[in-house]
């Protein structure tokens, strides 16, 4: 059975959002499924809840799987500078990581 992450992030504010949600498409999408990490899906909160949160789901074939992948995407030189260069002028993009392990 897969193992599914969904991952629910923070921003201080809209223009910080707006940012997030295309560094995901342009830069964090293709980098991650380098890695191994497969996103399902991807949704920006607007009714019902907090706004201000991006959320997507990775699917995993296993813990170990997920835990390598992001270790290999944190030490990745190309992703450091992606996420350097979407924070420039705003600061960083998010203020609170939440995420849920799932079978």
């Amino acid at each position: 059975m897969a193992l599914l992450e969904l991952r629910i992030y923070r921003c201080p504010g809209p223009q910080h959002l707006k940012r997030l949600n295309e560094q995901l498409a342009v830069d964090g999408a293709p980098m991650f499924a380098r890695h191994g990490i497969a996103i399902v899906d991807a949704w920006t909160v607007s009714l019902g809840g907090p706004s201000g949160r991006l959320v997507y789901l990775c699917e995993f074939p296993d813990l170990a799987s997920r835990d390598r992948a992001w270790s290999e995407v944190d030490a990745d030189v190309d992703w450091q500078s992606a996420k350097k260069k979407w924070s420039e002028g705003v600061g960083p993009l998010t203020s609170e990581l939440e995420f849920w392990l799932m079978r």
